[in-house]
């Protein structure tokens, strides 16, 4: 079984670390052999502070930062490195469809206190 942790800014805010920890605890103790993916912004720190051979860590490239606009988007259609970007984007996407299960995890996935714009 294939389960894809979302949501996840950095293990650098150790409440976020504690929710990944607990949720894989929990997981584990429930679905015997499951093999996790944790999509996060960043996979090599987190990565060392959380070795499993069961958990295998990606950068998540479905997060938009809290500036996204219209500026940056016309920047990135200019850029050289849009394909790039979109073939990592769309990897993701596949990670996520090929799951038998997704939890969205990280308080700031639910929380408002950003804005709307933040949310979207």
């Amino acid at each position: 079984m294939k389960i894809v942790i979302t949501g996840i800014t950095s293990f650098r805010n150790r409440g976020v670390e504690a929710l990944v920890v607990t949720t894989l605890e929990q997981m584990r103790s429930r679905l015997t052999g499951a093999r996790f993916l944790v999509l996060d912004r960043m996979p090599d720190y987190d990565a060392s502070r959380l070795r499993a051979p069961d958990v295998a860590f990606k950068l998540d490239e479905t997060i938009r930062p809290l500036y996204a606009s219209r500026m940056r988007r016309a920047l990135l259609q200019l850029s050289d490195h849009v394909e790039a970007l979109g073939r990592q984007y769309q990897a993701t996407i596949r990670d996520v469809e090929e799951a038998d299960a997704v939890i969205a995890s990280g308080g700031d996935v639910f929380c408002s206190e950003y804005g709307h714009q933040s949310l979207l």
